[in-house]
């Protein structure tokens, strides 16, 4: 939610009114609609799956007794496990067909953002890039950082690398790349965050 007000006045509108009050805004089954088909938002807004390995015979010619398949799950913050398993095989509704938890849920938590670390990283990357909006973003990838938090580590996943739409289609894909300046000036940023807030 937060990230959605901060980032409102950049949006043209309708967008601006609706990220300025998203709470209100996700009531409205059109914003919904319009916000889930734009890749950018839609696995912000709810939870994601993505069927990523399928398995059954090991020969092309032989029809398996059983066949599985790997989801990749990734819930919201808040959202319950259990109760997302149950809502899976309530869709599912065939009772022939297992769901088995092969990694356990890590319940997806986020450190709060009012932490000297927090305030490090804004005066350092305002420091080198003063036009820059400062906010929090969920990541749609996974992050050893909930594990993490669970000891009591603030942990936010910031990165001081800039790039373009184009470039953040190849993550963990192919030709996955970031530039030479950004790994010369990101090692500074982070040198920098990581100097000022050991002394």
């Amino acid at each position: 939610e937060r990230f959605f007000h901060d980032i409102a006045p950049l949006q043209t509108e309708p967008r601006r009114s609706q990220f300025a009050n998203m709470r209100e805004s996700l009531k409205d089954p059109a914003v919904v609609e319009s916000l889930t088909a734009d890749r950018e938002y839609n696995f912000l807004l709810r939870n994601t799956i993505s069927l990523t390995m399928l398995n059954g015979s090991k020969q092309t010619n032989v029809i398996p007794t059983t066949a599985t398949c790997n989801l990749d799950v990734r819930l919201l913050p808040g959202e319950e496990p259990q109760a997302f398993l149950k809502e899976l095989a309530k869709v599912i509704a065939d009772p022939t067909i297992k769901i088995e938890n092969v990694n356990t849920f890590k319940p997806p938590n986020s450190s709060v953002s009012d932490t000297e670390l927090f305030r490090t990283i804004t005066r350092v990357t305002k420091t080198h890039h003063p036009e820059a909006l400062i906010t929090t973003k969920m990541l749609s990838g996974y992050t050893e950082s909930q594990l993490y938090r669970k000891l009591g580590i603030i942990c936010y996943g910031w990165a001081p690398m800039y790039t373009t739409a184009e470039e953040n289609e190849g993550v963990h894909g192919n030709n996955e790349r970031i530039s030479v300046k950004n790994v010369r000036e990101g090692t500074r940023e982070f040198y920098e965050v990581v100097s000022d807030i050991v002394r």
